[in-house]
């Protein structure tokens, strides 16, 4: 019960941050969105080497696939009667570089030894000191340990590619480190995560260039769906030149597809621009 207070007055918190510091498109995320609660998203019962191991699992692939393949690395490694080779780790679906990385995480005596309630009494310094010399972590496993094993609250993770396209959209700068909302950036980058999974209008590939995503970003029509669907439905001026209209994301998020020429009119953007105060 004390978690979901303190979720919640982060959450009001956020709410004022956002306003203050004119971050419009995440005030007005957070006043739609559920409240988050970490403490629901830790991993109480797993001991530091499984974490470590279920988190090298999860860089750079699905989580799906993450999920899979830590499944059946569990079950091998939890069965004492198993031989733990790099072979074995592979025949899992982890690639050669995770089971190397793996197969010592299993062999690091260090980290055997090593209890939460040490690493806790640790600061951020002395974290990177103990983690990063182990290869397989980098800086972004060592947040994912802060944030979810050892549960601090002010974690950014300015590396994670959902932290940065949500970074990007909401305050149009890829390469934010979320100072505004410390202490709480952990609760931030939740946040940011959340709302990726709302699919938006603008999608782009590894290949699209961040200038072109911010440029693209500042020309997006935003209201409300039911408004914009009325006036959209009873205009024959749209629906005799629009091929599909598409709304998404946490405001909703207009797209237009145009006609076999890939245009719409001018005059039907204009008129969208009057009408809703929106940009074009």
């Amino acid at each position: 019960m004390a978690n979901d207070s303190k979720s919640t007055q982060v959450h009001k918190l956020f709410l004022k941050i956002s306003k203050q510091n004119k971050h419009k498109e995440f005030y007005n995320y957070l006043k739609t969105t559920k409240i988050i609660n970490i403490d629901s998203r830790l991993n109480k019962d797993i001991s530091l080497q499984f974490f470590i191991i279920k988190t090298i699992i999860g860089q750079q692939v699905s989580v799906s696939a993450a999920r899979s393949i830590w499944k059946k690395v569990e079950i091998f490694l939890e069965n004492k009667n198993n031989n733990i080779s790099l072979k074995a780790l592979a025949n899992c679906g982890l690639s050669r570089p995770k089971a190397k990385y793996i197969h010592g995480v299993i062999n690091n005596e260090e980290l055997q030894l090593t209890s939460k309630r040490t690493l806790q009494t640790m600061q951020d310094q002395e974290l990177s000191e103990f983690f990063l010399k182990i290869k397989g972590i980098g800086p972004w496993t060592l947040g994912i340990i802060k944030m979810f094993y050892l549960g601090h609250s002010d974690t950014y993770l300015s590396g994670d590619l959902g932290v940065k396209k949500g970074a990007l959209y909401f305050f149009k700068d890829s390469k934010y480190m979320g100072e505004d909302y410390s202490p709480y950036k952990t609760y931030l980058c939740l946040y940011l995560w959340q709302s990726l999974s709302t699919k938006r209008s603008l999608f782009f590939t590894s290949d699209t260039s961040e200038e072109v995503q911010l440029e693209l970003s500042k020309h997006k029509v935003r209201e409300s769906r039911s408004f914009l669907m009325e006036h959209f439905n009873s205009k024959k001026m749209w629906n005799a030149h629009l091929n599909r209209i598409h709304f998404s994301g946490p405001d909703n998020v207009l797209s237009i597809f145009g006609s076999k020429d890939k245009t719409t009119p001018k005059r039907a953007f204009m008129y969208l621009v009057k009408k809703l105060n929106a940009s074009h």
